[in-house]
């Protein structure tokens, strides 16, 4: 029943006022948490001491903050479907300003320190929260012990469940046990509360409506474009290395009428400098603005594929 979605998610390289970015800003702010029992979503507004999403027709936003209330670890995310999606009440349906990811500080990094064990499915919150993001419920469709069973997702090839399942129990049946064609209760779910040792997937047709939401109600998110095989080109050397902060570069196979793009990060991975420009094979790069340091070097194509990296090192003295 497995399906492979065939999503693949990168952090943007462009803001909305067309600038170079590395997808992630940080924001200073008085409140000691965000968790709201009315979903106000205020870490969604600068106003409020968040941060304004970037425009939603064209980013997934995600927004990573406190979200327990009297120090316990009580939300650990969640996110909202699209405008007029499937199987979903008009009442789960907001702004689009307000649909993205939330996600609560703790989960988010594997080697998040402030891990806990009411956190431990953290490895698999935001692929369940970009499920809702994509139009996707939880697979024992919101409903409890008394009506459950009566209760779907709406998807055919996720098994009736009464309740949210915990921990990693592959063996429950709790709808319909016995009955000709039952099969058990899907703990392997991503849409279920299931632990992260025990998700590991999407049913196919969850993917089919992934995809269909992706396409129709969130059309301008996707980048489309089929991107073609990069020509093949070698680096023969960038030096000096130590430089005062004026290189050369040397390329073999560099295509004269294609414009690439040149790189220059900090050892914390913050983009200082680039520009674009046509290459010949012996290209001079000036640095020289730069700080005495460690930098990473990467060269970019017309369609954004990196193809080089190198560290480098700044030395005016």
């Amino acid at each position: 029943m497995a399906g492979d979605a065939g999503i693949e998610f990168f952090l943007a390289t462009t803001d909305p006022q067309g600038l170079p970015t590395n997808g992630i800003t940080r924001t200073s702010t008085s409140k000691t948490s965000f968790y709201d029992l009315n979903f106000s979503d205020e870490m969604k507004f600068t106003s409020k001491g968040g941060q304004d999403a970037w425009d939603p027709s064209k980013y997934l936003n995600i927004w990573v903050c406190d979200l327990s209330i009297g120090g316990i670890d009580n939300l650990l995310g969640y996110a909202f479907p699209p405008t007029n999606a499937q199987f979903w009440n008009s009442q789960s349906f907001v702004p689009t300003d307000r649909q993205g990811v939330v996600l609560h500080y703790k989960i988010v990094g594997l080697d998040n320190p402030l891990t806990t064990s009411s956190t431990s499915t953290k490895e698999k919150t935001a692929v369940h929260e970009v499920g809702h993001y994509l139009g996707l419920r939880h697979t024992w469709g919101d409903g409890n012990s008394t009506n459950g069973c009566n209760l779907d997702d709406g998807i055919l090839d996720t098994p009736n469940t009464r309740v949210r399942h915990s921990g990693c129990n592959k063996g429950l049946n709790t709808c319909g046990a016995g009955s000709a064609g039952d099969l058990p209760d899907q703990a392997e779910n991503y849409m279920d509360y299931s632990s992260s040792t025990c998700t590991n997937m999407f049913t196919q047709q969850q993917v089919n409506l992934m995809r269909h939401n992706l396409s129709n109600l969130r059309t301008s998110v996707p980048d489309k474009v089929v991107i073609p095989k990069p020509k093949e080109i070698v680096i023969n050397a960038l030096y000096p290395n130590p430089s005062n902060g004026q290189f050369t570069l040397e390329i073999n196979g560099v295509n004269v009428d294609e414009v690439y793009k040149i790189e220059v990060l900090d050892v914390l991975g913050q983009m200082v400098f680039s520009y674009k420009s046509k290459l010949s094979s012996i290209n001079k790069v000036d640095l020289i603005g730069l700080s005495d340091g460690i930098y990473y070097f990467q060269l970019k194509n017309a369609s954004g594929k990196k193809f080089f990296k190198e560290k480098i090192m700044l030395v005016k003295n």
